[in-house]
C-alpha cells in the first residue's frame, strides 16, 4: 500500500495494544492515508488488513508470525460454510483465542457469520 503506510503500521508495533486497539488504529491509518472507512476496507482490502492486524498485535511481519491462536482466514475456508456462502464473493477476517475480528468489528464475534460484512452481503 505504500512506504508511509508501512511507516505507520511499524510504528504500532510492540506497543501491546489488545487486538480491539490495534484494529482501531489500523482503521484510523486506512482512513488517513486512504481514505477507506471500516466497511471500505471490508469491501478489498481484507487481506491486507488482517495481515496488518497480525502485523501490530504479534510484532512481526503478518503472515509468518500466525499460529494456531492467532491467524488469518477466508471465510470459505471455516468448515461450516455452507456452498452456497462460497459463491458470491470472498472475505478475510482475523480468528483469535475462539474469536472472529475485522475492520467492522474490532470487539470480535464468537461466530465468524456474525461479522457486520456477512449481514450486509447485497452492499458488496
Amino acid at each position: 500500500m505504500g512506504n508511509q503506510h508501512d511507516q505507520r503500521i511499524h510504528a504500532l508495533k510492540n506497543k501491546g495494544f489488545t487486538i480491539s486497539d490495534a484494529i482501531k488504529s489500523i482503521v484510523a491509518i486506512y482512513e488517513d492515508l486512504h481514505g477507506l472507512d471500516d466497511y471500505k476496507i471490508n469491501c478489498g482490502n481484507c487481506e491486507e488488513f488482517a495481515c496488518d492486524v497480525i502485523a501490530v498485535v504479534t510484532g512481526g511481519d503478518g503472515v509468518t508470525n500466525e499460529s494456531k491462536e492467532l491467524y488469518a482466514t477466508w471465510h470459505d475456508e471455516q468448515p461450516d460454510c455452507k456452498e452456497y456462502e462460497k459463491d458470491e464473493w470472498s472475505h478475510k477476517f482475523i480468528y483469535y483465542r475462539g474469536r472472529y475480528y475485522d475492520s467492522q468489528s474490532p470487539e470480535g464475534e464468537d461466530n465468524w457469520r456474525d461479522l457486520s460484512c456477512f449481514s450486509d452481503v447485497s452492499r458488496h
